[in-house]
This record gives structure tokens, C-alpha cells and sequence, in this order.
């Protein structure tokens, strides 16, 4: 998050030009805003797309010191509202810093990728700090925006002046981060064996108290190696981000988003050259059925304990061949109507 508040104060502070325009693919519109300085160099590219009226995702690119345009963030939103963020902090092009947001509410997770791709919770120290930043950028943007007609000069004090103590609080963070383990987060590991013994799926879950703030899914791939096949994000005690790798090669290409106040869903298809893609309509209605259909068994075993296995086996069968039509027919509406629009 630290990031993100000095961003807030990056795009407060660019003077110069404003150019918008907008494009249009499928069902989702994207608009594009790019600042240039004085002299005419770029400085800031945020690309902010639309489902309908519905934000579901913001993606900023600024000028590093060198003055490169290099990829910032990616803010991810469902129900319209902002549920994940990533962040790269240094420009190499690894988002090293995860934020995960529940709606209407101030609860909030943070986490660190570590350069073997593991993620690291942060502590309840960085969180409070972060909470702290998140203070100055607010009170300053209402000072800059209180006033209609504040002078170039003044604005420039205001700036300059929460610069200073995001830099002071960044410096705290700093110091908690390289010496600070998150002694407040627990975990629970439990594991299956296969025929050969062998752990064939382990569950890493992640808490702070009582909370469950991340649960990892390994399994093992076609090469026999334990590998993680899905990470899921909570906040507030409520899942809101899972992100899986479905061919185990360790680039999580799906990234589904719920909101729980609105039972807003988001999909979007992270790609190998870095870009993401917003999943259509169609396909997320198809999940929202598919999802259904799959918790049917379960919620049967849960209205009759007595249930029999056979009877649980049947009911799995029944859920797996409608998922099997439900896929089908998308296929063969493809096959006549081409694909569904992005």
C-alpha cells in the first residue's frame, strides 16, 4: 500500500497536460488518461475499464526516475468496487506487494511476493503504519480539493509537506519489514497421501487470530512435483480473491474477484507477456452456474448427514455431467455466434 499512497500523491502533484480518450471491445469500454509535464514528456497512463457501468479494473503506468513508463498497478474491482490491488515498487516488473480489500469496511490485508513467487503476510505493525499513510493522502487531497482556486504555491507546501511524512512513515515500515516477523500469524498445514504414500494435495492456511487471511492449494503436476495450484485471499474474514494455476508451469493465469456485500464476481486471465484480460459476461454467468452446480452435492450431504456413499457419488455424478452440458452448450454457441465478446 505504501505504493499506492505515494502514487496518489505522484498523479496530485503532475502538472501539464490531460489527453482522454476511450476505446470500446466487446462489452468492455476502456478509457484512457494520459498526463504529460510542462515540457511534454509523458508522466502518467491510467487505463480504467468498464463492464456496463461497472469499474473492474484500473491499471497505472508513470515515468520512473529515468523517465521510462513502467507498469505501477493494477487495482481490481468487482461490484464495482475495489477488492485487490498489486503494486510493483522498484519497476522491475514483479508486483512484490498484494493488497486485499474488503468493501465498505476498512479491514484490509497486505502481502509480500517473495522472489521465489511465495508470499509472506505482512505483520500487523506494517498494517497499522499503512493505515497511517492512507490518513496523510486522504487529509491531503482534502486540502487540495477544499479550495476551488488554490494557488500552484500553495498546493506545492501541502504536497511537499505529506510528502515528507509518508517518507518518515515509509522509513518506519522499512525498518518494521527487515526486522519485524509476523510473529501474529499462525498456520495450518494438512495433507493427503497418495496410493504411493506420497503427499498428492496439501492446504497451507494462513491466520491472523482467529482469521484466516490466505489459504494455499498445492498439488502435484504431470512431472510428480508438489506445486501450488491456488491461492485464496481473505479480509474481514471473508474470501475475496483466488488467483490458480491450472497447468501447474507457476503463472497464475486465472484471477477470479467477489465482493461480498453486492455478490459482485470478477474474472480476469493474467497473460504470459504480463497483460490481463477481463473475462466477458458470458463466461462469468457460466461460473456463477458451473459454481452452483458443484456446491449442489454439498449442500445435500449437509441436509442429510445419513447420507450414503453411494448416494453422495450419485449426487457428484449428476452435478459433473450437467457442468459437462453447461460447458457444451457455450461451445456450440461459439461454434455458431463466434466467441463471446470481450
Amino acid at each position: 500500500m505504501r505504493t499506492l499512497a505515494f502514487l496518489l500523491l505522484f498523479c496530485a502533484a503532475a502538472h501539464g497536460a490531460d489527453t482522454v480518450r476511450t476505446n470500446v471491445v466487446g462489452d468492455i469500454t476502456t478509457k484512457i488518461s494520459e498526463r504529460t509535464d510542462k515540457d511534454g514528456k509523458p508522466r502518467l497512463h491510467i487505463e480504467t475499464s468498464y463492464q456496463g457501468k461497472k469499474r473492474i479494473l484500473q491499471v497505472m503506468i508513470r515515468a520512473d526516475t529515468q523517465g521510462k513508463m513502467t507498469l505501477a498497478s493494477r487495482a481490481y474491482c468487482a461490484g464495482g468496487k475495489t477488492v485487490m490491488v498489486e503494486a510493483d515498487d522498484n519497476g522491475d516488473g514483479t508486483f512484490e506487494h498484494i493488497e486485499v480489500l474488503l468493501p465498505g469496511t476498512d479491514d484490509f490485508e497486505m502481502f509480500t511476493r517473495e522472489p521465489d513467487g511465495s508470499l509472506k503476510p505482512a505483520s500487523t505493525k506494517e498494517i497499522e503504519l499503512t493505515k497511517k499513510e492512507e490518513a496523510v493522502v486522504n487529509k491531503s487531497m482534502e486540502r487540495l480539493f477544499q479550495k476551488s482556486a488554490i494557488s500552484d504555491e500553495d498546493a506545492g507546501k501541502i504536497l511537499e509537506e505529506n510528502w515528507r511524512k509518508l517518507q518518515d512513515l515509509q522509513k518506519q515500515e522499512n525498518d518494521v519489514a527487515a526486522t519485524n516477523v509476523a510473529h501474529d500469524i499462525t498456520t495450518k498445514i494438512s495433507e493427503r497421501q497418495g496410493k504411493d504414500g506420497k503427499p498428492d494435495l496439501r492446504v497451507e492456511s494462513f491466520y491472523r487470530g482467529k482469521a484466516k487471511i490466505l489459504q494455499v492449494v498445492s498439488r502435484r503436476n504431470n512431472q510428480d512435483k508438489m506445486v501450488v495450484w491456488s491461492r485464496t485471499y481473505s479480509a474481514g474474514g471473508k474470501s475475496i480473491a483466488t488467483e490458480s494455476d491450472e497447468d501447474g508451469d507457476g503463472m497464475f493465469e486465472s484471477l477470479m474477484l467477489f465482493s461480498p456485500d453486492t455478490d459482485g464476481l470478477e474474472i480476469f486471465k493474467r497473460h504470459a507477456k504480463g497483460t490481463v484480460e477481463p473475462e466477458s459476461t458470458a463466461e462469468i454467468e457460466l461460473v456463477k452456474k458451473t459454481t452452483a452446480l458443484a456446491m449442489e452435492p454439498l449442500a445435500k450431504g449437509i441436509q442429510n448427514p445419513d447420507m450414503s456413499d453411494e448416494d453422495i457419488s450419485k449426487s457428484l455424478e449428476e452435478a459433473r455431467k450437467k457442468i459437462q452440458q453447461l460447458h457444451q452448450q457455450q461451445k456450440d454457441g461459439e461454434k455458431l455466434n463466434g466467441p463471446s465478446p470481450r
